[in-house]
């Protein structure tokens, strides 16, 4: 029979490590140096390679421990470490704007109202804000809600994100 002969596939298998690899100056020099979206110029190269040179200062995140009254109750005044009973929840606050991320301990039937108070305390801005879920997505809008009946129990980490204008 005359039939064709069936064409060379190539997989990554068949390809050298050679190929494959592309060095850090090679990858860079093949980026933009920048980028204008939305009228905005976006600084691409020297971004990434601050990203591949994995600055430690970068990869930093500040975390502020707030002095709420359950961590008081906590602590143990013999500098072992305390035990944590088991009505105490931990919440994230995550900052808005790279601010520092806030780390509470609460008592269960403690409120959103009262996560709000310690997180105003520890924030640098004044605009409005929402305290949010990213899942469940959701907003905590209700003060008197406990952090029990919001599900914010046994731990969570929560957003602040600025209020959107009515």
């Amino acid at each position: 029979g005359g039939g064709r002969a069936a064409p060379k596939i190539r997989s990554l298998a068949d390809i050298g490590d050679s190929e494959l690899q592309l060095g850090k100056r090679d990858f860079l020099a093949a980026l933009p140096a920048q980028v204008v979206r939305s009228g905005k110029v976006i600084e691409i190269r020297s971004d990434v390679a601050q990203l591949l040179r994995g600055s430690r200062a970068d990869q930093r995140t500040d975390v502020v421990l707030a002095s709420t009254a359950a961590l008081a109750a906590i602590k143990g005044a013999d500098g072992e470490r305390p035990v944590t009973p088991a009505d105490i929840t931990t919440l994230q606050v995550k900052g808005d704007g790279g601010a520092a991320t806030i780390l509470l301990k609460m008592r269960y039937d403690d409120t959103v109202g009262d996560v709000r108070r310690y997180v105003d305390q520890h924030r640098t801005e004044t605009t409005p804000y929402e305290l949010r879920t990213a899942f469940p997505a959701r907003a905590y809008a209700d003060d008197g809600e406990t952090l029990r009946a919001a599900g914010l129990v046994p731990n969570a980490v929560l957003m602040i994100r600025p209020k959107k204008a009515v």
